[in-house]
């Protein structure tokens, strides 16, 4: 076993891995084990958790740019479109974060770090490449056009891509001998575990592809919980829609419950709630419930895995 590990550690260490995992996965754990505060370059000067986020800073007339770009995987394009939305709302980064200034790798770190639009839109970008395969095999285009035909109705209803993509886990897995790699790890040698897809025994996910599906999966739910980020609450509840959501449905419950909160898609969420709450005893509901009701859903054994991805909750 202790062969195989190794063998298949070399194997993720491949140059797309460690681009992604040095520089937006990494940062993106960063925020969440570090204190409230993440400086970039003295006391004097921190970003801080309850700082305006960054997609609230977009100029008005860059607003449709933005989440066109963010869509269609422009994730640079992004990144400069809130560069000038930071400088804004921060002035005394505009030294560090101005487009076009030159900056060290710590700075550049910090500034993908809080860019939250363009970290959602470096995780859709990673989840379209790593799920590829998976909707080839069920004869879904990968995908989306940017421009479709005003006069034809497109619509994709099917599902299947699911069936042969693993079920997305929480964790940090680009850290070697973290205790989620070695559980991933160790379940890819089941090829009947509840989160493998059908035809893993014949067609195996490479575990770098495995690493970053998670890893952005993750991060997409860093964006919702830890950041209320509209827009991944809405990935994420569309990601539930086909069938593509951890398998642990206090999670989801906990996700959805929050949006709601928060009054992100409030009919869509509510839809999804009852859903789950099917997988669950109306007893273990009511205690939910009422725990939501009193914003203590942290304090719930089974969430704790979902609120522990931002110690600072």
């Amino acid at each position: 076993m202790h062969h195989f590990k190794q063998k298949i550690m070399g194997s993720f260490l491949l140059p797309l891995a460690r681009l992604v995992f040095s520089r937006l996965l990494l940062a993106s754990f960063l925020i969440c084990v570090s204190s409230p505060a993440f400086s970039v370059g003295g006391d004097e000067n921190k970003f801080t958790l309850n700082a305006r986020p960054s997609f609230e800073t977009i100029p008005e007339d860059k607003k449709t740019l933005y989440e066109t770009a963010q869509a269609h995987g422009y994730c640079s394009e992004v990144l400069e479109i809130e560069q000038e939305g930071l400088v804004l709302s921060r002035p005394e980064f505009s030294d560090r974060f101005a487009v076009g200034a030159t900056r060290n790798k710590v700075d550049q770190t910090a500034l993908e770090i809080y860019a939250l639009g363009y970290r959602r839109c470096q995780a859709l970008k990673h989840l379209s490449r790593v799920l590829a395969v998976p909707k080839l095999k069920a004869g879904i285009a990968p995908y989306a056009p940017l421009k479709t035909d005003s006069s034809k109705t497109i619509k994709n209803t099917d599902t299947r891509f699911t069936h042969f993509a693993p079920k997305p886990r929480l964790g940090i897995f680009f850290k070697e001998n973290s205790e989620a790699l070695n559980m991933l790890i160790e379940d890819r040698s089941r090829p009947k575990g509840l989160d493998r897809p059908i035809d893993w025994a014949r067609s195996q996910m490479p575990l770098d592809e495995e690493i970053l599906l998670h890893t952005a999966f993750t991060d997409l739910v860093i964006l919702a919980i830890c950041h209320s980020h509209p827009q991944a609450y809405k990935d994420l509840g569309k990601f539930y829609d086909v069938q593509f959501s951890v398998i642990d449905p206090f999670i989801n419950y906990g996700l959805f419950r929050q949006a709601l909160y928060l009054d992100i898609d409030a009919k869509e969420m509510k839809a999804r709630l009852a859903e789950v709450g099917l997988a669950l005893p109306p007893s273990v509901i009511q205690e939910l419930d009422q725990q939501s009701s009193q914003n203590q859903l942290y304090k719930h054994p089974r969430l704790a895995r979902l609120f522990k991805l931002c110690r600072s909750y």
